[in-house]
């Protein structure tokens, strides 16, 4: 996807990542809006997909998939 000429498919890439985060935002904004979360294990969940989106900028380890 190309959204722009000037950058070219990285445009399409970081607008649909954009996307999905704001989607995924809403999401969870809709279900945990009246609700006493536990941080523990959405912390957790957070550390490991930071973790692998560091790993993954590695274009040895990004190879693999």
């Amino acid at each position: 996807m190309i959204f722009g000429k000037p950058t070219g498919p990285l445009s399409g890439v970081t607008t649909s990542g954009i996307v999905l985060w704001l989607a995924a935002w809403a999401v969870l904004h809709a279900r945990w809006r009246n609700r006493n979360v536990t941080l523990t294990r959405i912390n957790a969940a957070a550390i490991v997909l930071l973790i692998l989106g560091f790993l993954l900028t590695f274009l040895l380890i990004a190879d693999l998939f």
